[in-house]
């Protein structure tokens, strides 16, 4: 491959329980490079405190940052903030752990690099989980063309700066027209006032999968398809599923060449069909139960923070 590329991921805390399959599926494309910034032990070790000096001497600025989702909004200056780590590749990106990749150099190839200078997963906004830029001056200072991302650096609110501030319509709106209307100047917004004057040349196209698009994939060593229309597809996102107790996510220490998803869950080619399916379909029952019980004590947990405050 002739542009090289790297991905990168902002993260705090323990990793989640899907973590294996985003790592084997980093594994599976071997050209392109991760860095996962994290504040544990692993990888590259980066504190929030450690994040935050960086980010003041890379920008120039006085940041806030408490962690969490505000990680969020930092993501369309990494090419500035990690420049360091960043310098020798051609392209930059970011990504999240709730994914569990195809072939991306199918997707994110030579001809498409050579003719943008970013790329977007989603048509409608700059998609949090998965944006690449031109690792050049115009690239790595995109944000700072939005009028509000000093406002946005300098305040603890999470403002989805690196999306489209919750401004979900995918319309092209001025500057000025989204400032009357007491919003922040986007990510999305900024770059697509940069097309409208012919200085950004830009990608954006729904690639992937997702909640709530019909659920029926199938990994095939490396790459996906959707099974609905025989479709390659990007990669899957978790952004929905992660969260519902009835769908089973297996832990598995590396990837199946081949294994489906479904809309109970995912499963390895022998638990589709047959007596296999009747196998899987018992453990995911002990996984909702499990799922059931965290729920009820959850609601208990809450209720009676409740009543501590009421009395």
């Amino acid at each position: 491959m002739k542009n090289t590329i790297c991905l990168v991921v902002l993260y705090s805390g323990p990793f989640p329980s899907y973590f294996d399959l985003f790592i084997n599926s980093c594994k599976r494309n071997p050209t392109v490079n991760f860095i996962i910034f994290c504040d544990n032990i692993q990888y590259i070790k980066l504190s929030i405190s450690d994040f935050k000096t960086l980010a003041n001497k890379k920008l120039g600025l006085k940041v806030v940052i408490n962690g969490g989702w505000k990680y969020n909004d930092f993501k369309p200056a990494i090419g500035k903030i990690f420049n360091d780590y960043l310098s020798h590749y051609d392209f930059w990106g970011w990504c999240d752990l709730d994914i569990i990749f195809g072939d991306i150099r199918e997707f994110i190839n030579d001809a498409l690099l050579e003719k943008y200078d970013f790329i977007s997963t989603k048509e409608k906004w700059t998609a949090g989980h998965f944006c690449l830029f031109k690792n050049n001056e115009l690239g790595n200072s995109i944000f700072e063309q939005s009028p509000d991302f000093t406002q946005v650096y300098q305040n603890p609110e999470y403002f989805a700066f690196e999306e489209c501030a919750q401004q979900w319509s995918g319309d092209a709106k001025t500057f000025n027209k989204i400032r009357s209307e007491g919003k922040i100047v986007s990510l999305y917004h900024t770059i697509r006032h940069m097309q409208s004057e012919n200085k950004l040349r830009i990608y954006m196209k729904n690639i992937i999968r997702e909640y709530p698009q019909t659920i029926n994939y199938k990994y095939n060593n490396g790459k996906w398809i959707d099974l609905n229309n025989n479709e390659s597809f990007f990669y899957y996102h978790l952004i929905v599923v992660k969260k519902i107790w009835r769908f089973y996510i297996p832990k598995w220490k590396s990837l199946p060449n081949i294994f489906y998803i479904t809309p109970l869950g995912i499963c390895k080619s022998y638990e589709y069909s047959g007596i296999g399916k009747v196998w899987w379909l018992g453990k995911r029952s002990i996984f909702c139960l499990s799922g059931i019980i965290k729920s009820i004590k959850k609601q208990k947990m809450n209720a009676s923070t409740i009543s501590k405050k009421l009395f």
